[in-house]
């Protein structure tokens, strides 16, 4: 049926079970491994590989992450993703994160990581209180 990548991890092999739908369209039951996967579909593997290079920016500013804020629901997604930068002690604000966009547009952002990097970097070292 296709390659298959595993939900919370890179894990890779091929469906060779029958497997049914869920609330996401692009996620399946995969019933070799009882367990959910996602379609290796190009916005999926671009928000795995983001979610990669989040964690090794995070090495370099401490308390960076990547996320969304929206919801899926079964009527649709309108999750907007971003890598979000630290505020303590006060409520976060859009000026706290860098605008990833939906998920359909995360292999445009995959290929701009450099320029939201260095805006996430840029974001982070302006906001004093987050280097204290």
């Amino acid at each position: 049926m296709g390659n298959m990548i595993h939900a919370g991890s890179n894990e890779q092999h091929e469906e060779k079970a029958t497997c049914h739908d869920t609330m996401n369209g692009d996620a399946k039951w995969c019933a070799q491994c009882n367990g959910h996967f996602f379609l290796c579909t190009e916005p999926v593997i671009a928000e795995i590989a983001i979610r990669a290079r989040v964690k090794v920016l995070a090495d370099e500013l401490p308390g960076v992450t990547f996320g969304y804020v929206g919801n899926f629901e079964r009527w649709g997604d309108d999750r907007s993703f971003c890598i979000f930068l630290p505020h303590p002690g006060r409520v976060g604000t859009y000026g706290d994160s860098v605008s990833l966009g939906q998920l359909w547009q995360l292999p445009g952002a995959l290929d701009k990581w450099d320029g939201l990097a260095d805006a996430a970097r840029r974001q982070y070292n302006d906001g004093s209180i987050r280097c204290a």
